[in-house]
Formats: C-alpha cells, sequence, structure tokens
C-alpha cells in the first residue's frame, strides 16, 4: 500500500515542528491575550538563540589562532544567527502568514474532488520530502548535541561565556540550554519547508486554474477564470513578498555552512567531528533545495497559463474577451518568481546548481588556505 500524506496533515506536521521557534501566527480570530502570548514567545525564543550567538561570536574571537576552532565557532554562529533572523522575519511577516495560511485551509476545505486530487498528487511529491527533511534535520541535531558523549568537548560547542561553567549546576544549564537552541536550528530549518509548501500551493493553484481555463466553455466561465486568475497573481505576490527574505537568510546561512563546516571533513580530526560536519553540510544543500524545487514548479505552472489559454477556442469568443483572452497571455510570459534585485537571483533549480558549484569552490579554496596554514 503507497503512503501518503494529506496537504492539511503536511501543514499540521510542518507547524509542530516550527514549534521552538514560535514563528507560527495565531489564528486571524485570536483575541489580543493569545496574539500577546505569542509575542512573548516568540521574543523569548530569540533572546534564547542570542544567548548562545553571543558567547559564540565570542569564542571566534578568542580562538582566533586555532584554525578548526575558529571555523567551528563560525558556522555555529552563522547556525545561530540563521534562527534569530528567521524569527524577526517571521515576526515582522506575521499578519501576511496569517493571511497566506488562512487561504490554504480554506481553500483546502473548499476543494472539490479534482482540486483535491491535485493537491494530494502535490502533497505526495513535495510533503513526504518536507516530512523526511525535517525528522532527517532533527536527527542530525541530536548528533551534535550527543557528541560530547564520545569526545572530550564539555559542551556540543565551543562557546566562550564571562563566567565560570566548571560549576555542576550551571554545566547543567549551558548544555541544556545549547541543546535547546540545536534543536531551534532544526526548527528554523522547518521554516523553510513551510516556504516550499506556500510555493508548491501556488504552483497546485496554477495548475488547476489552467484545467479550468482549458475546460472553459462560455464568456461566463472564462470571465471567472481571468478573475480566479488575477486573484491567484496577487496571492502569488503575497507569497513573494514573505518568503523572499527568509530565503536569503537561509541561503546566507547555508553558505557559510557549506564552506567552514565543509572544511572539517577534508581536514585532520576526530571521526565524530567529521560526522556532525558531514549532516550539517547535508542540511546545508537541502536547505535550497527545499525551496528551489517548489519554486521551479511555481515558474513552470505559472507560465503553463497561457498554453492552455492559448490552446483553447477562440472563435466563439467577443471581441472583449477576445483582449481579455490577449492580457492574460501577455502577464503568463512573465512567471511567478522568487527573488530579490540585485541581491537574490532568480529561484530555481538552475540557480540551485549554480550555486552548490559555486560554493564548493570557494570550498576548496578555503580548505587550500588551510592546509598551508
Amino acid at each position: 500500500m503507497k503512503f501518503q500524506i494529506t496537504p492539511e496533515a503536511s501543514l499540521a506536521i510542518l507547524k509542530y515542528s516550527m514549534a521552538l521557534t514560535c514563528c507560527w501566527p495565531p489564528s486571524l480570530n485570536a483575541n489580543r491575550s493569545k496574539i500577546f502570548i505569542c509575542d512573548i514567545l516568540c521574543f523569548l525564543a530569540f533572546i534564547s538563540a542570542m544567548l548562545l550567538l553571543i558567547p559564540l561570536l565570542n569564542s571566534v574571537y578568542q580562538d582566533r589562532s586555532d584554525t578548526m576552532i575558529l571555523l567551528k565557532s563560525i558556522y555555529l554562529s552563522c547556525a545561530a544567527a540563521h534562527v534569530a533572523n528567521k524569527i524577526a522575519i517571521c515576526w515582522i511577516h506575521r499578519y501576511r502568514l496569517q493571511f497566506l495560511l488562512k487561504e490554504v485551509t480554506d481553500f483546502l476545505h473548499h476543494a472539490n474532488e479534482r482540486e483535491r486530487n491535485i493537491m494530494q498528487h502535490y502533497a505526495d511529491k513535495y510533503g513526504i520530502l518536507h516530512v523526511f527533511f525535517t525528522i532527517s534535520n532533527y536527527m542530525g541535531a541530536l548528533g551534535v548535541i550527543l557528541g560530547p558523549l564520545f569526545t572530550s568537548a564539555p559542551f556540543p560547542t565551543d562557546a566562550k561565556y564571562p563566567f565560570a561553567v566548571d560549576f555542576k549546576p550551571v554545566k547543567y544549564v549551558i548544555y541544556a540550554h545549547q541543546s535547546l537552541t540545536g534543536f531551534q536550528v532544526s526548527a528554523a530549518m522547518s521554516i523553510d519547508c513551510l516556504v516550499g509548501y506556500l510555493l508548491w500551493f501556488v504552483a497546485a493553484r496554477f495548475k488547476i486554474l489552467s484545467l479550468n481555463f482549458r475546460d472553459a466553455k462560455n464568456e461566463k466561465e472564462f470571465c471567472l477564470c481571468v478573475r480566479q486568475h488575477q486573484k491567484l497573481l496577487k496571492y502569488a505576490n503575497e507569497v513573494r513578498t514573505a518568503v523572499c527574505f527568509l530565503i536569503f537568510t537561509t541561503m546566507s546561512s547555508a553558505t557559510c555552512a557549506l564552506i567552514f563546516c565543509g572544511t572539517h571533513i577534508f581536514t585532520p580530526g576526530t571521526m565524530i567531528v567529521k560526522v556532525q560536519s558531514a549532516i550539517i553540510v547535508g542540511a546545508g544543500c537541502g536547505l535550497l533545495f527545499v525551496t528551489s524545487l517548489s519554486a521551479e514548479h511555481a515558474i513552470a505552472m505559472s507560465t503553463n497559463i497561457g498554453y492552455e489559454v492559448y490552446n483553447s477556442s477562440w472563435n466563439t469568443l467577443s471581441s472583449k474577451l477576445l483582449t481579455s483572452r490577449i492580457i492574460v497571455l501577455q502577464r503568463s510570459r512573465k512567471p511567478v518568481t522568487v527573488q530579490i534585485g540585485g541581491i537574490l537571483p532568480r529561484l530555481s533549480l538552475s540557480y540551485y546548481a549554480q550555486y552548490l558549484s559555486n560554493v564548493f569552490s570557494y570550498l576548496a579554496a578555503v580548505r587550500m588556505l588551510v592546509n598551508i596554514e
């Protein structure tokens, strides 16, 4: 029997996997007290990440003469900064995310049979990938957290604190906090799965709309499709606004992880450190792939609208509808993309391949510098 995960279940898994970041926005009908509690929890999650980021930056300064510890502290600092940035961005866009997620749940609740089948197809294609990626992230964080059990290191990181850490209660508190932040990093990675979910949801909506355009038999049905197209373009623009800086944060953090963490794999060191580094490198490669795959499909499906409109019947339409059809054709030539002008190029699988090629080139350069030293 084929394993399936429904779109609703996939969304619920994302919600719980992101819990440690407190980034999931409250519902639109939440009262003020619930919103206030959500904001407080979000602030505490942000403070938790910062309380590890600052000691890690202190380690970067104090251990600058030890290349291996320096590199490790740099990429762990990037991981802590990754959490803090994701929390801040999600808090800034919390009202937009409320609207986007409300649209998802409403559409799934009222979907007809064909819409449900298409959504299920996308859930089978992307939902299982997201679940696998989420489980892998948490297992990877667990591997890093349990590292001190197999090494002489007292803590999972080399963070330097401005006070003595030999006192056992203090040591236990620090270990617990670093473990919590490690799981927060995994939760922040699940935010990228949410970004991928929103992008494949947009792609699925364009797929459904393209079929509706193809099946339109009269002017009324065609006009309805045109209005749905305009509404969907607005929704896609809201998605792009909400996720573009999340993706940029992911790209920045993944770059640091691949370059500085990957160096540990090719330099002398203990096997446990190499395994931890390989886990982090794998997570870094997967982060951008999750969103790139969905973004690629959103580009294809938003463009496919034009092909379906062009291949539908033209001879029975009035001049007014012919004009509307030409407008739809022209608009479909500009696909839905995720990009930041001058900062983040158009996200796609081809960009992802180019990105990996560039990053591994930088990794080779850093490795040569480390070997020279």
